[in-house]
């Protein structure tokens, strides 16, 4: 057991507990647990919290539906998470199932199909503009921007967030959470978790 010693404790951590695909919301939930587990752990008021991709979808599922988990994150930064759902290559495929879903002509789960613009669950947790970031918890985005559009899978304009701090770095959406593979990235994280 560790107990928080005024030094950081870093934990890698996944919300995946299964290969079968959840829901997003179910991720929600895997994430709560894991916020509390560190806490217990490590004696600490508050977690810094560091994603990728659909990992800030779910941590800003967990913010705008849990208030009370919402209050036990400090920072959140999010590297190359399509925040409103700007996906592309995957993304119209995902916009024709999305559809087929919603029509109910399909039955479909997949979690990447509720990163998609045209899902329910995006529109929902972007519905009200300008709160995209709630609460005292401090933001930062960083996107990738390799070809004018994005990073190959992701938009840079769905990684931005009003009230947060957005960088690009010139990383590729699988290198970007790589430190050694993406530096600019680890500078950028490296100032966020330093700067209060």
């Amino acid at each position: 057991e560790l107990r928080y010693t005024q030094k950081p404790i870093i934990v890698r951590a996944s919300y995946y507990t299964s290969p079968r695909q959840h829901s997003i919301d179910e991720y929600t939930t895997e994430v709560a647990n894991i916020i509390n587990k560190v806490q217990s752990c490590t004696g600490a008021e508050k977690v810094d919290i560091i994603t990728h991709s659909m990992g800030g979808i779910v941590v800003r599922n967990l913010i705008k539906n849990n208030p009370l988990e919402a209050s036990k994150i400090r920072k959140v930064i999010m590297l190359a998470t399509p925040n409103h759902g700007g996906l592309y290559n995957v993304g119209q495929i995902a916009d024709v199932l999305v559809n087929q879903t919603q029509q109910r002509e399909l039955n479909i789960t997949f979690d990447f199909l509720q990163l998609s613009e045209d899902h329910l669950f995006m529109q929902t947790l972007n519905e009200n503009e300008g709160e995209e970031t709630q609460g005292k918890i401090v933001y930062y985005t960083i996107a990738r921007d390799s070809d004018g559009k994005g990073d190959g899978l992701v938009l840079k304009e769905s990684v931005a967030l009003q009230r947060a701090q957005n960088s690009i770095v010139p990383c590729n959406h699988l290198a970007i959470k790589n430190p050694h593979r993406c530096p600019a990235m680890y500078d950028v994280v490296k100032e966020a978790l330093v700067g209060e």
